[in-house]
């Protein structure tokens, strides 16, 4: 978005000493990062729900969601996106690692909305009748006024229950 800052640090060369005439096997350690997600539809927990995670088209974690609707998983340090299996249809969601764009941006909130199962459109920063619909909804579970309006009160909770 605007105004956003992208830091990219140097790289860091590493040297190995080791005799020319033998086979020498090097592996690239790649860090890894706790992912958490939690799962809701309409505010309620999607829990006990079986689940899979791909990053790069390979399958790195399974497991189940807990009673809250989370699901925990160490994940590559530079994944940007994954596809999350849930339940035994296997329901796909695109993951996108680190990722959301500001509350201040209609895409935004939408991303938040759906994050936590009240809006199930694209993020396409268009303040059309199913984001309202899903803001209006929002507001009911959240037990604030709006109306379907986008207010900074609304925003303000919107980042309580999302979490950034």
């Amino acid at each position: 978005m605007p105004g956003d800052v992208v830091f990219i640090p140097d790289k860091k060369l590493g040297e190995h000493t080791a005799p020319t005439d033998n086979r020498h096997t090097y592996v690239l350690r790649i860090a890894k990062v706790k992912f958490t997600l939690t799962l809701l539809d309409l505010g309620k927990p999607r829990a006990n729900l079986k689940w899979i995670l791909k990053v790069d088209g390979m399958q790195i974690a399974e497991g189940m969601t807990d009673g809250k609707g989370t699901l925990k998983s160490d994940i590559p340090a530079n994944a940007r996106r994954g596809l999350l299996l849930l339940g035994d249809d296997q329901e796909e969601f695109d993951v996108r690692f680190g990722y959301v764009d500001p509350i201040d941006e209609i895409c935004g909130v939408q991303s938040r909305l759906k994050n936590l199962g009240f809006y199930g459109g694209e993020a396409d920063n268009v303040n059309g009748p199913l984001t309202t619909a899903a803001i209006a909804e929002f507001q009911r579970m959240a037990e604030i006024t709006g109306e379907g309006k986008l207010t900074d009160e609304t925003r303000q909770k919107l980042l309580e229950f999302h979490g950034s």
